[in-house]
């Protein structure tokens, strides 16, 4: 038995020659390394040939045995020694980019190239030192793969070919890689600044990386070291909005914390400044003179010192007596009170401030409340006839034109002849029945609400007496001793007249009687003998 090459390379064919005499033995033989088969090849001529590329690399031990045919026998060869080569290699690492930027992404290509120009096939394991980044299969001879996982500062990054079939394992050459971070400058602005308190600030951070690109991640705000917030980059700049500085001076920083790459930074602090607005307020009332239970209007207005429109709440008082409150809208409010008594009053109006405003109060207005003058007349009939009632009508006329309401009271001196209320202004009263001569009648108006009182000039009115008919009824002659009786009646037209008769003798007051419903009787025991002239009135 022979082969075709000795030593033959890895992968390469080798062809195994059995030869067998008598060389008209017919039949198979089968060629074997070790107690593995490897082929097997028929006779022809006493010889025959196996071709094998499927020996592993290493030192072989292949025995060609004739397994007898034909009434030829069995027989083997000596053992052939067949030495497979295996394949040195050289592996090789390119990093891409170094240095390379902490969180970006970092490209690691092996190469691996084999001693005969072969191509090797297998996979690569790459490591960062001992901590393993990943692993790749050779494609051409190449692999690679990318990584965003190297922490900041340098590396040793090696490719480990794990080696395949005849081709040898190699480790690359270690490769230092240096991982940095892209150098940022922060700068911060406020606005508006100055700034007036209770008012929204708007501070703005600006983020620059020195290689040009937009800076992402996150900015923290401060006034000293209080935070005011924070806010995510949006191409490199984000603002946040605040009210919440407090009136006077701030130191405001903006604190960049990195990311992606990107290095820290802190802006160089700003002086913000946080101020009130002054504001002065006047206030005015109309009408200014009023009177008790009317409307009165406060008005205030409230002007700033840098002529924008002040917003908040004004309180309306009456020296120490609170009338109320208004919310200015344009810088002015207003409210509408009855409430003030009669008198002199001290109106103020109080600004309490609000968004930056300081607060204000107004110089006192004097407010005089008064009641409304009237004037009160009384007429009716000049006279009347006794025994008549008289009906007075009563006028109460206003100052300010206004219709009078409430009572009157209407006399004759000291006796009252009644009350009417007033409607329109107006009201009327009758008498009743008033005794014969002249009467000073007044009317007295009481006032009430807004209206001051007031007493009329006298009317007078004159009753005049009714003419009467007195009827006297005796027995005419009568005898001395005996018990004499007198009837007396008084008639008047439209009336019954009532009071005291009086029975005269002549010119002497002999007795009397008061009537009851127009008449009345006078009794005598007797009267003295003789003749009597007799008369009643």
């Amino acid at each position: 038995m022979c082969s075709s090459d000795l030593p033959a390379a890895y992968g390469t064919p080798v062809t195994f020659t059995a030869s067998v005499l008598p060389a008209t033995a017919i039949g198979t033989v089968t060629f074997s390394d070790g107690v593995a088969t490897v082929g097997s090849c028929t006779l022809s001529a006493g010889t025959c040939s196996l071709t094998t590329s499927a020996l592993s690399a290493g030192l072989h031990s292949i025995v060609a045995t004739y397994l007898g045919a034909g009434g030829f026998g069995t027989s083997a060869s000596a053992s052939l020694s067949q030495s497979i080569l295996t394949i040195e290699t050289a592996t090789g690492l390119a990093v891409s980019p170094n240095p390379s930027i902490l969180g970006r992404p970092v490209t690691l290509a092996a190469t691996v190239t084999a001693v005969d120009g072969s191509t090797p096939t297998g996979t690569v394991a790459l490591s960062d030192g001992t901590v393993g980044l990943g692993s790749c299969s050779l494609s051409a001879g190449t692999c690679s793969i990318a990584t965003s996982a190297l922490a900041l500062g340098s590396h040793s990054l090696t490719a480990r070919y794990q080696g395949a079939a005849a081709w040898l394992a190699g480790v690359s050459a270690p490769t230092s890689q240096l991982v940095t971070t892209v150098a940022t400058a922060t700068s911060l602005v406020s606005s508006p600044n100055p700034s007036v308190l209770d008012r929204p600030v708007t501070i703005t951070a600006s983020v620059a990386a020195t290689d040009g690109t937009a800076a992402a991640g996150t900015v923290a705000f401060s006034d000293g070291t209080v935070g005011l917030g924070s806010c995510s980059l949006s191409t490199g700049t984000y603002s946040i909005t605040t009210s919440a500085l407090v009136l006077g001076s701030h130191t405001l920083t903006a604190r960049y914390a990195g990311s992606g790459g990107f290095g820290t930074s802190v802006s160089s602090p700003v002086a913000h400044e946080v101020i009130t607005i002054g504001t002065t307020i006047l206030l005015a009332t109309s009408p200014n003179r009023s009177f008790a239970g009317r409307p009165v209007t406060l008005t205030a207005n409230v002007a700033a010192s840098d002529g924008s429109t002040p917003v908040g709440t004004v309180a309306l008082s009456d020296g120490m007596i609170g009338l109320g409150s208004c919310s200015l809208s344009t810088g002015t409010c207003s409210i509408t009170t009855s409430g003030l008594s009669l008198g002199s009053h001290t109106l103020t109006a109080r600004y309490a401030g609000s968004g930056g405003y300081l607060a204000s109060v107004s110089d006192p207005v004097g407010q005089l409340v008064t009641l409304v003058t009237t004037t009160t007349s009384v007429s009716g009939p000049a006279t009347s006839a006794y025994g008549t009632r008289v009906p007075f009508t009563v006028s109460v006329s206003t100052g300010d034109g206004s219709l009078a309401t409430g009572s009157v009271a209407v006399s004759d001196g000291s006796i009252a002849l009644g009350t009417c209320t007033l409607s329109a202004g107006r009201c009327d009263v009758t008498s009743g029945i008033i005794g014969v001569g002249d009467h000073a009648i007044v009317a007295t108006y009481l006032g009430g609400g807004s209206f001051l009182g007031s007493v009329s000039a006298p009317f007078v009115h004159t009753v005049t007496p009714v003419a009467t008919v007195t009827t006297l009824i005796g027995p005419g002659p009568t005898i001395y001793g005996r018990p004499v009786s007198y009837d007396i009646s008084v008639t008047a037209p439209s009336t019954t007249p009532s009071g005291v008769v009086t029975l005269f003798d002549g010119t002497a007051g002999i007795g009397g009687c008061t009537l009851f419903l127009g008449a009345c009787r006078i009794d005598f025991p007797t009267l003295p003998a003789g003749f009597h002239s007799l008369t009643a009135a």
